[in-house]
């Protein structure tokens, strides 16, 4: 009985004085603001490229099987306007198809649809045109 009490005692306190260590490191930052002006860019003459979505049965299958993919990030930056589905991946293909380039400034965009069977349900084809000026700082 001594010997149990004595291990439970152990134990515990075993417990008590051994411990996870966390740190955790903050840093406040501030926000920057950075003002420029169009006189900072050099500006393209208008470019554009298209990105077009081929659905079956509501089913994006290119997409399925394939990882290439294009996302806005805060390194393509885009100034003015929002943008629409598959906007994302028109503007990824502007930019790679005009390298050296820093900012897409207020980008323009045509979709077209075409649809057959139930509404689009069984066929759908996404096409989205972007036109835009590109810019590169001086």
């Amino acid at each position: 009985m001594k010997r149990t009490l004595l291990f439970s005692v152990l134990a515990a306190g075993l417990l008590l004085f051994s411990s996870c260590k966390s740190q955790a490191y903050l840093m406040k930052e501030s926000t920057p603001v950075l003002e420029l002006d169009i006189n900072d860019f050099k500006l393209s003459d208008q470019v554009n490229a298209t990105a077009t979505r081929v659905q079956i049965l509501g089913v994006d299958w290119e997409a399925l099987f394939n990882s290439k993919t294009g996302y806005i990030s805060p390194a393509v930056p885009v100034l003015g306007g929002f943008l629409p589905p598959l906007g994302d991946k028109a503007i990824y293909k502007l930019m790679e198809e005009n390298p050296g380039y820093d900012v897409v400034i207020y980008p323009q965009f045509e979709t077209k649809v075409k649809r057959f069977g139930l509404v689009g349900l069984i066929y759908r084809k996404i096409t989205v045109k972007a036109t835009a000026r590109l810019g590169k700082l001086k």
